[in-house]
Order: C-alpha cells, then sequence, then structure tokens
C-alpha cells in the first residue's frame, strides 16, 4: 500500500497504520449512547443490516447491500452509525453482514469508546471489533474527494468490507475556501461516485450528515441516496422521518408518533421503546 491515499495526513493521527486498532478502547467509555444490559438478540433472516432496536428496524427495514443510505439531522445519526459499524460484523442469521467495515471519517467524528460500547451490546469483544474497523480521516475537500474516489475501491478491494460509512461528507465541501461552482461540481461528482460503489461492489454505503439548515450540496446528496432518514431530537424526544426508501412510501412514517413524546432519546436507545 505505498501509494495508497490513506498514506500521509489523511488518516487518524492517533494510528500507526491508516486502518487501525484501537487497544486502550475500553478505558473511559462515552455515556452518549446507553443500552440496556441485557437486550434481545437480534435475528434476521434477510441479506440486510438492521440496527437491532426494534422501532428503528421497524421503520427502517433492512439495509441492503448495494444502497447509499443517508442519516442526517441530529448527532444521533453519529451514534447509529457506531452502532452499526459493529453490528455488521455480526453474522447475517444476526442482522448483520458478517464482515470489515471501511469508515472515512470527514469530521473528527469516530469515536472509539462508542465502538466499545455497541461492541458490548452485541456481545463481541471491544479490540476485536475495533480490528475489523478500518479508519481513515480527511482534513480537507481535496483528501476528502480522493478518499472517496480512489481510497475507498482501493479499501473495497483489500477488506472485502458490506458497509463503508463515510461521516460529516458535506463538511469540508461546505467550509471549503474554493469557488461553490467548483465545491458543487466537486461533489457532485462524490455523491455520485458513492451511489456508484454501493451499485458496482454491493456494498452499503452509509453517508452521514449533521445538518442544521437546507443547502444545494445536501440536495444533491439526497438526490443521489436510494434512503433517506432525517433524525430530531424536539423537547428531549426522537423525531425519525423516513424521507425516501425504495420499499417503503416516502414519508411514511415519523417517529414522533411511533415512541411518543414522552420518550427521551436515552430512554429509547437503553429500553428498547416498542413501536405501537
Amino acid at each position: 500500500m505505498e501509494n495508497s491515499p490513506f498514506l500521509g495526513p489523511s488518516f487518524h493521527p492517533a494510528c500507526r497504520e491508516p486502518w487501525t486498532i484501537f487497544p486502550d478502547a475500553e478505558k473511559n467509555l462515552s455515556t452518549s449512547f446507553c443500552y440496556a444490559d441485557s437486550p434481545p438478540p437480534a435475528s434476521s433472516n434477510g441479506e440486510g443490516l438492521t440496527c437491532g432496536l426494534e422501532a428503528l428496524d421497524r421503520l427502517l427495514g433492512e439495509l441492503q447491500p448495494s444502497w447509499l443510505t443517508v442519516f442526517y439531522g441530529s448527532r444521533c445519526c453519529d451514534e447509529l452509525a457506531h452502532l452499526l459499524c459493529v453490528r455488521a460484523q455480526l453474522p447475517r442469521r444476526e442482522g448483520g453482514l458478517g464482515s470489515h467495515v471501511v469508515f472515512i471519517d470527514g469530521g473528527n467524528a469516530f469515536d472509539p469508546y462508542l465502538i466499545a460500547e455497541a461492541a458490548r451490546r452485541c456481545c463481541t469483544h471491544p479490540e476485536e471489533a475495533l480490528g475489523r474497523i478500518h479508519v481513515s480521516r480527511a482534513f480537507t475537500c481535496y483528501q476528502l474527494h480522493s478518499l472517496i474516489l480512489d481510497g475507498v475501491p482501493e479499501a473495497l478491494h483489500s477488506f472485502d468490507p458490506k458497509l463503508v460509512v463515510v461521516s460529516e461528507v458535506l463538511r469540508l465541501y461546505s467550509e471549503s475556501d474554493l469557488d461553490r461552482t467548483e465545491v458543487t461540481a466537486m461533489f457532485n461528482q462524490a455523491a455520485y461516485s458513492l451511489r456508484e460503489l454501493a451499485e458496482e461492489y454491493g456494498v452499503l454505503v452509509l453517508a452521514i450528515h449533521r445538518s442544521k439548515r437546507e443547502s444545494c450540496l445536501e440536495r444533491l446528496l439526497l438526490s443521489r441516496a436510494n434512503v433517506v432518514a432525517r433524525f430530531e431530537i424536539l423537547s428531549g424526544a426522537l423525531r425519525l422521518t423516513l424521507e425516501g426508501h425504495p420499499e417503503k412510501p416516502r414519508g411514511s412514517a415519523i417517529a414522533e408518533s411511533l415512541f411518543g413524546a414522552g420518550h427521551s432519546l436515552d430512554e429509547f436507545l437503553s429500553e428498547g421503546v416498542a413501536v405501537g
């Protein structure tokens, strides 16, 4: 991998290699993502990836390889992405994909402590789970662009993952000082590439975008996606709107009506609020 785009400033600064394991991930665990002590095991007879959370799985269904899926809105998107990074490693009979994961970090979002928490929920050793997640970090829109167009295909050949996560996919493009026309053209190419990679390689591509306002780049991203889910925290309650899905009607469910306004996000994640 001498000529890999993952070498140099694009990989996580704490790593010896661009795709790495975090041996101290069990220390000082984050408390932002709470789980039940003994969650019920998830099961699946399908080929897609499940969240292992009953309400979310009923809403989203199985996220299939060959789909470009976009979660956008609140910080909850990042937390669910970390959970899916671990669940993707589970056998298919348990709702996983039985594979390694590639994580492209476009916003300093990768948190090994969240991975460790998710691993415990899934009865997996944290170090083993982290060792199957291959992380590369971008610090400029050019680096992120190169990772999406050139680095991800290389990683697909090297690690044969069935899940590719791109965190904060819009951030570096949006913050760039480049001409807006050039940035828009670059991101349009990147979004098209993500959709094409999903279809050509049969992988689930999950793009995360923490958004507070609509933008041209956001519209481009959503227009390329197979599945679009928006997450919001309103008065301490989770509102999840399914805005696009190839197997479900657009706008078919809003989480507020599923979970009830009295349930907090932590309560939902830790106690598994049922769909009503």
